[in-house]
């Protein structure tokens, strides 16, 4: 995600322009840019040949239910039980 964003007049400096809010004074999972919420597009799926992750490109607009991430849970552990 920083790779996305940086701009090389950042120098060193690319820290500051991430940030997370607090909640319940403990540092939250969702990081922001420049204050604005940042919503991956990217999803990973096992593995390649490599060891790299493969990774695919989603639609911008794809917002899963949580019907579908159970869905997506359950195909992961039938695919990777077929690899053992």
């Amino acid at each position: 995600m920083v790779k996305r964003f940086y701009q090389a007049a950042w120098g060193d400096d690319w820290r500051s322009h991430f940030t997370v809010d607090l909640i319940n004074g403990q540092p939250g999972h969702e990081v922001k840019y420049e204050d604005r919420k940042v919503r991956p597009s990217y999803l990973r799926v096992g593995f390649e040949e490599d060891h790299a992750w493969r990774v695919f490109k989603v639609r911008m607009d794809f917002m899963p239910s949580e019907k579908s991430k159970q869905k997506m849970t359950l195909l992961l552990q039938l695919y990777y039980r077929h690899l053992d």
